[in-house]
């Protein structure tokens, strides 16, 4: 069957890139299209005919597009002029390329999205980090309103919102805990007659601070070192190890 480019009336001739056949028009490069087959194009496939064929702007007479197949009229999209009765739409190279990069972006898009709405793994794993840390402070609750013969110190710094707490558990570890009216970062500093050392509490701001440690040696005092995150530092009283 012949058929004449509804914008300048020359002859459609076949064409075939990859798997999907077209008809371009030999004067003014419009390029037709049977039953959507434009959608089986690739991007490079695009790219391809737009660098072959210039693209024109269609025309018609009577500012009216016409199917070359059933000689109904033509109604414009966005990028094409569909015929829907055939299914057939007439274009330019360029407008193919055009409405393939804007699917492509809007796929991504939407990709990036369901990606971000997604449970992933590190989703699971920080529920799981926050459960925990949870079930943490409330057994040390537990543990330290039941622990006997605690023994509390008075801390002059201003931040920690609550005595130091100190107590004996099991035969060889000491714990302590107190806690702060802002996060803080927070250590413990040992001092000895023969020695000094540290032992970090809460590496990361924090309200709470609970650590346990080795009994130390006899005549052992401690200092607990607070750290704002502008790298403030307070230091409480200087006490010994009681338990």
């Amino acid at each position: 069957m012949n058929m004449k480019c509804p914008s300048c009336q020359h002859e459609f001739k076949p064409g075939k890139i990859g798997s999907t056949v077209y008809w371009v028009c030999g004067k003014c490069y419009a390029l037709w299209f049977d039953s959507k087959e434009n959608d089986f194009l690739t991007i490079a496939e695009s790219e391809f005919l737009a660098g072959k064929y210039p693209s024109r702007k269609l025309r018609f007479e009577a500012k009216k597009g016409i199917c070359p197949r059933d000689k109904h009229e033509l109604q414009l999209d966005d990028f094409h002029y569909h015929c829907y009765i055939c299914g057939g739409i007439l274009t330019t190279a360029a407008q193919i390329v055009a409405e393939k990069l804007e699917k492509a972006e809007k796929y991504s898009t939407l990709s990036s999205q369901s990606n971000k709405s997604r449970f992933k793994f590190s989703d699971f794993k920080n529920v799981v980090v926050m459960g925990s840390v949870a079930i943490f402070v409330f057994l040390n609750v537990v543990i330290f309103k039941n622990l006997s013969n605690r023994i509390t110190i008075q801390s002059q710094a201003s931040e920690v919102k609550t005595n130091i707490r100190i107590q004996k558990v099991g035969d060889n570890r000491i714990a302590f805990f107190f806690t702060t009216d802002r996060p803080l970062i927070s250590e413990l500093e040992f001092q000895n007659d023969q020695t000094t050392w540290k032992l970090a509490i809460s590496a990361q701001p924090s309200l709470t601070h609970f650590v346990l440690a080795d009994i130390p040696p006899k005549d052992t005092s401690f200092v607990v070192k607070l750290t704002s995150k502008d790298n403030e530092v307070i230091t409480t009283e200087k006490r010994p190890v009681a338990y």
